[in-house]
């Protein structure tokens, strides 16, 4: 395991950690929990579209030779590209059903343009390194300016148009530049040749991301009437509290699926996995419990606190879920990928369903805590009984 993770760019992995983690933090601090969970509401569209763009473009592309990459790079990328403009879209008519037809029109556009350039990001990101092996300084341009359009929004009032425009601001500058770095195979575009080349990964991967997009994104939606708005902001901040998790996770998707059956599945791998989790719960008490003395009384993380010990173990799950996700959505078999994305799916979006309709908030999320750790034990599972099988055919993923 560590000589695939030491492959990848620590510095690039902390950078594009940051990226995410700081419009999300600020949200959390500068929020009240109703504007938090507008927010909240308006990422999860990010989110879906982000979803769809690895299951028609990335994940596919992924799975593809060597050749079928270089030659076919800008026919993955207009379909991507494509769904960015519907997610803008889609937030654009969400933030005017919303807020009304009086909005101003900077504040709509700023919303919009907030998930499509988070779907560009993120599918451009995973193209650079796959292809160029790097992604640092796209990464460090980014986190510059997030950090400096924070702090210099936060001056005049941290308002959701305000975190959304600097968001988008510092996504659009890293995919222009991704895009810069893999200039050499622009060409002509398809997106009608990509489905016909790439349809059968495409068709796995599409059920795949539906059923994970209906449970992760269309679920926590559906709590929102039921919970009311002020208590689905906090329902959502104690999820967003993984975002960072899952940031580090995705963009090693291609070295987690190479790593050795023995390392993984090995009694000091089962340590090292242990500590981590652990470790991750302990952290996230640690900065509640702060968070709770020092930050703003109105702020949304504060109302989170409250929650500190079920909130520590849905993110530390969450590390151990990511892990075994993105290896699962790698290696597994397309009928093992279909049985257990369709168990993990039903589980997560129906019972934090149920434990909100019989307690409220606090059903919620104990509910989304016994969801995560059934997920994240199906994911392992999966991949366990499926790594014997490879192991037995001789097609054993070999550290490189």
């Amino acid at each position: 395991m560590v000589q695939a993770l030491n492959r990848f760019s620590i510095f690039a992995v902390a950078a594009n950690s940051a990226n995410l983690l700081a419009p999300q933090l600020v949200a959390l601090v500068a929020l009240k929990p109703g504007l938090f969970g507008v927010f909240s509401a308006i990422a999860l569209i990010g989110s879906i579209f982000t979803a769809l763009a690895f299951a028609l473009s990335i994940d596919p592309f992924l799975r593809a030779g060597r050749d079928l990459q270089q030659k076919h790079y800008s026919s993955a990328s207009l379909v991507y590209l494509f769904l960015s403009c519907l997610g803008g879209f889609a937030a654009g008519l969400f933030s005017l059903i919303l807020s009304g037809p009086g909005t101003p029109w900077p504040t709509i556009l700023a919303i919009s343009l907030y998930p499509a350039t988070f779907v560009l990001w993120n599918a451009q990101r995973i193209m650079l390194v796959e292809m160029v092996g790097a992604a640092l300084k796209s990464d460090l341009i980014g986190f510059f300016v997030i950090l400096l359009g924070l702090i210099g929004t936060s001056i005049f009032g941290l308002t959701i148009a305000k975190i959304c425009a600097v968001a988008a601001a510092s996504y659009g500058l890293m995919f222009l530049h991704a895009l810069w770095r893999t200039r050499a195979l622009w060409g002509a575009a398809s997106c009608g040749l990509w489905f016909k080349l790439m349809k059968l990964e495409i068709r796995s991967m599409a059920f795949d991301s539906a059923m994970g997009i209906s449970a992760n994104s269309l679920g926590p939606l559906m709590l929102m009437p039921i919970l009311g708005v002020s208590s689905f902001g906090v329902y959502r901040a104690v999820g967003n509290l993984a975002a960072p998790l899952r940031s580090v996770v995705t963009p090693m998707r291609s070295q987690l699926g190479r790593i050795p059956v023995s390392r993984l599945h090995s009694r000091w791998g089962g340590v090292v996995q242990i500590s981590l989790f652990s470790s991750i719960a302990l952290l996230v008490v640690a900065g509640l419990k702060a968070a709770s003395r020092y930050a703003p009384p109105e702020a949304t993380l504060v109302n989170v606190s409250s929650y500190a010990v079920v909130a520590s173990l849905v993110v530390a799950l969450n590390a151990f879920w990511q892990i075994y996700l993105n290896r699962g959505r790698m290696l597994l078999p397309p009928r093992a990928l279909f049985r257990v994305r369709v168990t993990t799916s039903v589980v997560a979006a129906v019972v934090p369903l149920l434990g909100a309709l019989v307690a409220g908030l606090a059903g919620a999320l104990y509910a989304l805590l016994l969801s995560t750790l059934f997920q994240s034990l199906a994911w392992w599972r999966a991949d366990r009984s499926s790594s014997r099988l490879r192991v037995q055919t001789g097609t054993e993923a070999i550290s490189p």
